[in-house]
């Protein structure tokens, strides 16, 4: 159980902790979402399960409970998952726990315990987000852990993409398996999360292997965290500004590099033609990340491409014509004259996530499917002009008594384009905007409950969903989440 020393000078923990989860949700637009919290028993995930719970009912939240056992620590690990089990039946919290003995059935595979020990956490939470129909799963990560990761990956040698650690929502995939992670603690510190346990009297397991130094992380932090609050006592909220920071820059790179992409890029199934002369007048940090981004579209396995083979491609575009290079996945690069072909055999390329079903969305608030970030915002006294880019729309508004939809054509579909007076065939507009055919498909179309097209995403709204000046409105926004 907890026995650990906390200071207790703060006397508002219960009360800081309990508004910055609250402003999480709020700013991420998480209400009425479902959430898997993750629970491993410890003190991290205990907080987070028990600061949910206190404000779902404010925020319409459905809260599911997760908990895996390892079997790594067969005696303690089998006590943390009946404490963790008793715990969510005592809050009446509907749970999903699984048991698995990982030294024994991964003793010959080649890679770290730690690393397969990763990824079944990543398949078993899948499975729950799966089992509960859940938008979000909730891990505990908090400051402490943030800055250990950042460290983590300086010492590594990280770039940017590194060094902006963990973020409040992402999106995990690993072996075709995606889920939508939301950690609210990452401003919060790990004592004032103690503190918050000591006021609420909320009990937790303590995991012994956390003090093991065996592990990198915890070398960091019990050798080199207490050196380096010598020189800065809060060297752990310096690095999380730096974090932010970096995310800042990072969006604003990643959106350039997108439409610097967009621009000089032909796609095709299983191939992307570059024009060299232009990526030669890019910068280098655009140009490694258009590289990045054409690379990363034809495979599944983004993690395998690293910054040895962005730079293989650049030396490749600078070299002799008629040159071919071969990276990891069976991913093919040459260079024919002005044009830098990249291609593969394993998989055809598209820009868009697949929709292949019927999704409902939050009305006011976020709703995830694959990679997209739908976001809607209802607003009054909206101008029909306000807004930002082609993936951000306005629609008449819409109450929470009904629904919108986001679904993929159909055979027949039709709508009344705005500015028009009569319906148009989806087929027909979609040719005549000159929309690629293997794109069509995956054009997520925003629907009502009675299937009328309100909105082809990114490239026109219906006449059915057109505002008037000042009237209100939904404002929706469309975003992939990464590139």
């Amino acid at each position: 159980m907890n026995q650990i020393s906390i200071d207790m000078t703060n006397t508002h923990s219960r009360l800081d902790l309990n508004q910055t989860i609250s402003l999480s949700v709020e700013s991420n637009n998480l209400e009425g979402s479902s959430i898997v919290v993750g629970v491993s028993g410890g003190p991290d995930s205990m907080a987070l399960l028990h600061s949910l719970n206190s404000i779902k009912q404010k925020y319409n939240l459905s809260i599911f409970g997760g908990h895996l056992n390892h079997g790594i620590r067969p005696i303690d690990a089998d006590n943390d998952q009946q404490f963790v089990e008793k715990i969510f039946k005592k809050m009446g919290i509907p749970f999903l726990s699984k048991k698995i003995d990982l030294k024994n059935n991964y003793k010959h595979q080649y890679t770290s315990l730690e690393n397969i020990a990763r990824i079944e956490r990543h398949n078993f939470l899948f499975d729950a987000a799966s089992h509960f129909n859940a938008n979000f799963v909730a891990l505990g990560h908090h400051l402490d852990d943030q800055a250990e990761t950042i460290m983590l990956h300086i010492i590594r040698g990280s770039g940017l993409d590194g060094i902006k650690g963990m973020s409040e929502i992402s999106n995990r995939k690993i072996n075709d398996k995606e889920i939508n992670i939301f950690r609210p603690f990452l401003a919060i510190s790990h004592q004032n999360i103690l503190k918050y346990l000591c006021a609420q009297n909320i009990n937790f397991q303590t995991d012994s292997s956390n003090y093991s130094t065996k592990y990198r992380r915890n070398s960091i932090r019990h050798f080199l965290f207490p050196k380096l609050e010598t020189y800065n006592p809060e060297i752990k909220k310096s690095l999380y500004r730096l974090s932010e920071l970096v995310k800042n820059d990072l969006n604003f790179l990643e959106e350039f590099s997108i439409n610097e992409f967009n621009s000089i890029s032909e796609v095709k199934q299983s191939q992307i033609t570059l024009e060299i002369n232009k990526l030669l007048e890019l910068p280098d940090s655009i140009l490694f990340r258009v590289i990045k981004h054409s690379l990363s579209l034809l495979t599944d396995h983004k993690q395998d491409i690293e910054m040895i083979h962005i730079k293989m491609v650049v030396n490749l575009i600078k070299g002799e014509t008629g040159k071919k290079i071969q990276l990891p996945k069976s991913l093919t690069v040459s260079k024919q004259y002005n044009h830098l072909i990249i291609s593969t055999v394993d998989k055809p390329i598209y820009l868009l996530p697949k929709i292949d079903k019927l999704f409902s969305i939050n009305v006011p608030g976020t709703t995830l499917i694959d990679k997209w970030k739908i976001t809607t915002t209802a607003q009054k006294n909206i101008l029909i002009h306000d807004k930002t880019q082609n993936n951000d729309d306005l629609v008449k508004y819409i109450s929470k008594q009904n629904h919108l939809y986001v679904r993929k054509r159909k055979k027949g579909d039709k709508f009344i384009p705005s500015g028009m007076t009569h319906h148009k065939k989806i087929q027909d507009f979609m040719v005549d905007e000159k929309i690629p055919q293997q794109y069509r498909d995956r054009i997520p179309l925003l629907v009502n409950e009675k299937d009328e097209i309100l909105w082809v995403v990114g490239w026109r709204t219906s006449e059915t969903a057109k505002l008037n000046h000042h009237q209100e409105g939904l404002k929706i926004n469309f975003k992939l989440l990464s590139i």
